[in-house]
């Protein structure tokens, strides 16, 4: 299960600050859900979140995490499947915007 924009489209969202995207979410070939993000000022504390880069990046060096791929695969897939939201943020200690997942109407 792959959701279309990928995880440098993620990044390419969060840096030139895309207020919505819509995307298909693909099992193969096939289109198995569509789904959407939207920039956010507001972070529910009670979402889960993916942070994309690590503690030690400063907004001049932004080291991307390791982890942040698989992560977000794995919250696209719970998505899809439970209807979980989720966010994705750089850094949740920077003041800048989040990107709020979740299912298209």
């Amino acid at each position: 299960m792959k959701c279309t924009i990928g995880f440098g489209g993620v990044l390419i969202a969060h840096k030139h600050k895309i207020p919505h995207l819509e995307m298909p979410v693909m099992d193969g070939q096939k289109e198995i859900s569509r789904i959407q993000a939207n920039r956010t000022n507001i972070v529910n504390i009670g979402v889960p979140s993916v942070t994309l880069l690590t503690e030690d990046s400063t907004p001049e060096i932004q080291k991307l995490d390791e982890s942040a791929e698989v992560s977000f695969e794995m919250a696209v897939e719970n998505l899809v499947k439970t209807g979980q939201k989720f966010y994705t943020q750089l850094r949740p200690t920077w003041a800048l915007p989040a990107i709020l997942w979740e299912k298209a109407p």
